[in-house]
């Protein structure tokens, strides 16, 4: 699909940003199913050290932290093979942030940014991107 290519992202990047953004959007009011637990029940089992997914919506990653470090059991490790919209990711310095920090889940037009793609706070260089290209 033309619209998750890198070619898209060159030749459109605000197009290319705006449907992301859109998709990201999506994300935010979306939640884990049991099905995304299965990978850390199997970690839990040593049945499983890493859990590989094509999914871009990063609900694997989420639910596989573990929130206590205190119950000596491993936390699977989640490769995200396409990516995550989760974050954001400079085209120039490489520097990442959270989506979230930047994007609003409610507002039409993000928050925090005026421009289309944003531009990077670390070197106000380079253009944000989603970490899925």
């Amino acid at each position: 699909m033309r619209a998750f290519s890198y070619q898209f992202l060159q030749e459109s990047p605000g197009d290319c940003f705006t449907f992301l953004r859109d998709c990201f959007r999506c994300v935010q009011k979306a939640s884990p199913t049991k099905s995304h637990e299965i990978p850390q029940r199997l970690c839990d089992l040593r049945l499983l050290v890493r859990h590989y997914t094509m999914n871009i919506d990063g609900l694997a990653s989420l639910t596989n932290k573990r929130t206590s470090k205190e119950d000596n059991q491993p936390s699977v490790k989640t490769v995200e093979l396409h990516g995550s919209l989760l974050q954001l990711v400079c085209r120039v310095c490489g520097h990442m942030v959270n989506s979230s920090d930047v994007i609003s889940a409610e507002e039409e037009i993000p928050m925090k940014i005026k421009e289309n793609p944003p531009r990077c706070p670390h070197c106000c260089k380079g253009e944000m991107r989603f970490r899925v290209l």
